[in-house]
């Protein structure tokens, strides 16, 4: 196959394509694919990508996508729009089966009319009643005031003549994975499918040495009966020839496997091979050929870039809270004099939502985004470097801002797809590009915030997000020690809790707000110590608050902030609890287990004099002889109980799933345990 890139001054190009990603213009411009539906086996033919209702045309940009196993594309000459030439500047192979065409019209006025934008020269490669798709993706037209020309893209397909294996057709079929790793085993099996009376097979598998290896061939099966291999012989570089000779005089009918190519990858990531069946024969027990299709397979080197490679990368969080926000980096590293870039993101727009791209920064050097276009989860994403000299080194190319709207449970690629650079000649650079991903899982929020107020003065904590659950909040004044300050919470501009606040009380007790219930020190604090006050939740928040301390007098605070985002609303963990009676000067161990097909986060349970209420509230910790907690599915607690100790008890526990479900304050898993 031919190369087929051709980069004409890909720096003035893509200045060209500065399309703002706002902008749209209401016209009915169409590209399609005009192509014969049907062409002749190992013939060529010409696709034309047709455009008709253009105004202004300055700049295209996009992708033909086709089977390779079916057509090969050997050219891309230049198109005609009004009696206007529309020359190609680039024709990138960027994957099998991928070319991306990029193009400028001469000039600054663009141009108007119906035309066609290219010519694609095939070879037809595939075998009779084969079929390809030749679409169009990624397409993006621009006008000569840097607008983007909405339009509508419209595919095309080919049928490569002849009849196609009919169903009960003995059918010899290469099967194989299509990506393999660098310096991998892997086997492939030719396959046979609908063989009546089979009784020998010769045949060759051809492959490309450079890319793969063949250490060994063993035999196969077909419905039960072994196919032996009785000779497999190198015949030239990537060739090989199997004889095979099923035992026996009756042969053997239906479909298996003839025989188990073992193969080593030996060739470097990007590169390609096919594994082809040439020259093919099947007998029958009768000593006559059996007519056969032999259907051929390839492969694709895939994995780690080797040290020192080009590397452009998504760098994000792996795991997210719901409802949050994160930055994914689309990261470059070992680049020189970088001039270019256009790339898209793909991800999954039911988890993430982008809701920004801005610039990036190589070595001190900004990498302005040009363009960034949003489509059903892909952005588009063109940048160009200011000035001739391009930049060196590493960084970013750019940051995308993303919000979660999925759920705890799900998952969503980042993958960077149809990437290209340029350097500042024009030229393309080579670069491994390496894809991102991001789960959303339960988040446990937990922080301590500390600073100095001066009297009089406010001071922004951090926001409590609509949905949290077990919210803990504790502060702690110092320098003086019990200055007096106060925790608050604010709605917007409606001041919830604090003093003069809707829940406005100088002692401790329970308290509501718009469907949300707190238990509140007050503000008078803990105990008559004015800084020190708590604010935790009965449930979770229906709404978010913003959280502040507020000083009345100068000096400096701790507070400490705890709460959890839960997941689906499902069953909390199972728990059971292990309490044997105690005896005075006795150990003893008290174990509570949890279990939950989600997996068991965390575990909390207490000890409570038998006839002790539970609250849910700050009261049931003062009232707890023992407890004990710890993450994961077993918490023990062991102790020699004293004589002080003798009567009854019960046990209470509480445990959280991976997911953010957990055991109601008020209604925990109970046992009796006593002392004698």
């Amino acid at each position: 196959m031919r190369k087929i890139a051709t980069i004409l001054g890909v720096t003035a190009l893509l200045a060209a394509l500065l399309v703002p990603a706002a902008v749209v213009l209401a016209q009915d411009t169409e590209v399609s694919i005009d192509a014969p539906a049907v062409v002749d086996p190992g013939s060529d033919f010409t696709a034309q990508v047709d455009i008709v209702d253009v105004e202004n045309l300055d700049t295209a940009q996009y992708e033909i996508v086709f089977d390779s196993t079916v057509l090969q594309l050997d050219n891309v000459t230049a198109g005609n729009v009004g009696g206007t030439a529309i020359p190609v500047d680039i024709a990138n192979p960027i994957a099998a089966g991928r070319v991306r065409i990029v193009q400028n019209v001469p000039g600054l006025t663009g141009v108007d009319g119906d035309g066609y934008l290219a010519e694609l020269e095939f070879s037809v490669v595939g075998d009779p009643g084969d079929v390809s798709a030749i679409d169009l993706q990624n397409g993006l037209l621009g006008d000569n005031l840097a607008q983007q020309i909405p339009a509508t893209w419209v595919d095309g397909a080919v049928t490569v003549s002849g009849a196609a294996p009919p169903p009960g057709d003995v059918v010899v079929s290469i099967d194989v994975d299509a990506l393999v790793a660098p310096d991998s085993d892997f086997t492939a099996d030719v396959d046979i499918v609908n063989v009546e009376n089979l009784d020998s097979a010769q045949y060759e598998v051809v492959f490309d040495d450079t890319v793969l290896r063949l250490d060994d061939v063993t035999d196969g099966t077909v419905d039960g009966t072994a196919i032996p291999v009785d000779i497999w012989n190198p015949i030239a570089a990537g060739r090989v020839r199997i004889v095979q000779n099923v035992p026996g005089l009756a042969g053997v009918d239906g479909d298996g496997t003839l025989a188990v190519l073992q193969f080593h990858v030996i060739g470097d990531v990007g590169d390609e091979s096919d594994i082809d069946l040439q020259n093919g024969l099947l007998g029958d027990n009768a000593g006559v050929e059996i007519d056969a299709t032999w259907v051929d397979g390839s492969v694709m080197v895939i994995g780690e870039p080797p040290p020192g490679a080009l590397v452009v990368s998504i760098d994000a969080p792996p795991e997210v809270p719901p409802n949050s926000d994160f930055t994914a980096d689309v990261d470059i590293v070992n680049v020189e004099n970088l001039d270019s870039a256009a790339y898209d993101v793909v991800f999954d727009d039911t988890v993430l939502r982008l809701d920004d791209v801005t610039d990036g920064t190589i070595d001190g050097t900004a990498i302005p985004v040009d363009i960034w276009n949003l489509v059903d989860g892909r952005v588009t994403i063109v940048q160009n470097v200011p000035g001739l000299a391009g930049v060196t080194g590493d960084g970013t190319l750019a940051e995308l801002q993303f919000h979660v709207i999925g759920d705890v449970g799900d998952s969503s690629a980042i993958d960077l797809q149809n990437g290209m650079l340029g350097d500042n000649v024009g030229v393309e650079i080579d670069a491994f590009w390496v894809d991102g991903a991001v789960d959303v899982v339960i988040s446990e929020f937990q922080q301590t915030f500390v600073g100095t107020l001066a009297e009089g003065v406010t001071a922004y904590i951090c926001t409590i997000p609509g949905g949290a659950t077990e919210l803990e909040i504790y502060m702690s004044t110092a320098a003086p020690p019990g200055a007096d300050m106060d925790l608050e919470f604010y709605k917007g501009p409606t001041f919830v809790i604090g003093e003069g606040g809707q829940i406005d009380s100088e002692g401790s007790g329970i308290f509501s707000y718009a469907g949300d219930t707190f238990d509140y020190s007050g503000y008078l604090g803990v105990g008559g110590d004015p800084g020190a006050e708590y604010i935790t939740s009965l449930g979770p928040l229906t709404q978010s608050y913003d959280l502040m301390v507020y000083g009345y007098e100068p000096g400096s605070y701790s507070v400490y902030v705890f709460y959890m985002m839960p997941g689906p609303d499902n069953d909390p963990p199972m728990i059971d609890i292990d309490a044997p009676g105690g005896t005075v000067g006795v150990p003893t161990t008290i174990t509570v287990s949890a279990t939950d097909p989600s997996g068991v986060a965390y575990i909390w349970f207490g000890v409570w004099d038998d006839g002790y209420v539970l609250t849910g509230t700050e009261a049931d910790y003062m009232q707890c002889i023992a407890m004990a907690s710890g993450p994961g599915g077993e918490v023990s607690l062991a102790f020699i109980p004293f004589s002080f100790l003798v009567g009854d008890y019960y046990v209470a526990a509480w445990a959280g799933d991976m997911v953010g479900n957990w055991t109601p304050d008020l209604s925990p898993e109970t046992a009796p345990w006593s002392v004698t």
